[in-house]
């Protein structure tokens, strides 16, 4: 009697039984590993500053497979999202090397009140000449303005509409998120009296070997525009505030309002 036993897909036992020769083919199911999806994370309670449109909050997760690294994480909402005020369930779904997945899911609550003002610095003081009317209308410029959790803070001032009067003219600009923080800051506005308004540069124009540095400036507080392509100049052109460096040879155009 002759007897073999192999443990392969199938248990196959042969059985030599004289002349009688007897194949059993026994199914052998064999186990498969078993995905054991490890997350690492916790629910977020974010007690910072906050509005009525909640705030953006960033957060991280890792996950392992069987002890090893998974091959990608996708979260919705994702990381830096902006949260609505109360509870938000966070989905996240994380894929090994072999295309197997689990998903996981965790809480942000997004509460606490915004008590932070936004930070405003207002435009440079300007001025320019009268236009010979009552009012004289002139850019002011614009405020540099940030905040904590509001992207967009609103921006107002009190410039008159129908423009500034000869004389110093005080505009306070306000910056206000979205609790209804707000910050103000000033800026100061000269109108001078009409007369001949005269705007001239220094050095002059003439034939340079070094490169220059073009100083703008102008006898009457004044808004000075200029070009140095050889355009003629408007209000929509550059405005003057630093000394020009011209290394090549330009045609600088300006006026002065």
């Amino acid at each position: 009697m002759l007897g073999l036993q192999v443990d392969r897909v199938h248990h196959i036992t042969i059985l030599s039984l004289g002349f009688l020769l007897a194949i059993i083919l026994v199914p052998f199911v064999q186990a498969s590993a078993v995905n054991q999806f490890d997350f690492v994370v916790s629910n977020i309670a974010y007690q910072s500053a906050i509005g009525d449109y909640g705030s953006n909050v960033g957060y991280t997760v890792t996950a392992t497979s069987n002890g090893s690294p998974v091959s990608s994480i996708v979260c919705n909402p994702a990381s830096g999202s902006r949260f609505p005020v109360g509870d938000t369930a966070v989905i996240c779904t994380a894929t090994d090397s072999q295309s197997n997945s689990a998903s996981h899911s965790f809480i942000i609550t997004v509460g606490g009140d915004d008590s932070t003002p936004p930070n405003i610095i207002p435009p440079p003081d300007t001025g320019a000449a009268s236009t010979g009317g009552q009012y004289t209308h002139i850019n002011l410029g614009s405020p540099t303005v940030a905040d904590d959790t509001d992207t967009s803070p609103l921006v107002t001032n009190d410039a008159p509409a129908a423009g500034f009067q000869v004389g110093n003219t005080t505009v306070t600009w306000t910056a206000t998120d979205h609790s209804g923080n707000s910050k103000t800051a000033t800026q100061k506005v000269t109108i001078s009296p009409p007369g001949n308004l005269t705007v001239s540069a220094s050095p002059e124009g003439n034939l340079y070997k070094a490169v220059q540095s073009v100083t703008l400036s102008s006898s009457t507080p004044a808004t000075i525009y200029y070009t140095i392509d050889g355009s003629t100049p408007t209000t929509s052109s550059a405005i003057y505030k630093n000394p020009i460096s011209i290394s090549s040879t330009t045609t600088l155009k300006f006026f002065g309002e």
